[in-house]
C-alpha cells in the first residue's frame, strides 16, 4: 500500500513539474518583434526615425517588466526582401488569405463585377 502511495506522489510531482515547464519557458524567452522600414537609400531618414521610435518603445516596455512578464526584442535585418525564399515565405500567407477571402466573397455573390471593368482573369471557384 505504501509503495502505491509513493508512486502516486511521484507521478503527481512529475505532472506538476511538466505542467509548469511551458510557463517557465515562456517567461524566459523574449518576444521578438520585426520592423520593416527603409533603413537605407533615399528614405533612410524616415526609416531611422521609425527605428529610433520603436527602440524607445521597446526600452520603455522592458523597463516596466516587458509584456506579460516577457521582455521584447527588436529584430532588424537589412535586405530581407532580396532573399527570394524569405520573400516568398513572407508574402505567401498574406496572398493565401486574400485569395481565399476573394474566392469566398465571389462564390457567395457578395461581390459583383462588371465584365467591362475587369481584366478577364478568372480564378478557380469564381
Amino acid at each position: 500500500m505504501a509503495r502505491s502511495v509513493q508512486r502516486t506522489l511521484q507521478a503527481l510531482v512529475l505532472q506538476m513539474v511538466l505542467a509548469g515547464a511551458p510557463a517557465l519557458a515562456q517567461t524566459l524567452l523574449p518576444i521578438r518583434i520585426g520592423l520593416i522600414a527603409p533603413l537605407s537609400g533615399g528614405s533612410a531618414d524616415f526609416g531611422n526615425s521609425m527605428r529610433h521610435g520603436v527602440q524607445m518603445a521597446v526600452a520603455e516596455i522592458n523597463a516596466v517588466g516587458g509584456y506579460l512578464g516577457r521582455p521584447l526584442e527588436l529584430v532588424l535585418r537589412l535586405g530581407v526582401y532580396r532573399r527570394v525564399r524569405r520573400l516568398a515565405l513572407t508574402i505567401a500567407p498574406v496572398l493565401a488569405v486574400f485569395v481565399a477571402w476573394d474566392l469566398y466573397a465571389i462564390a457567395s455573390d457578395h461581390w459583383q463585377f462588371d465584365p467591362a471593368q475587369t481584366l478577364g482573369v478568372v480564378l478557380p471557384g469564381g
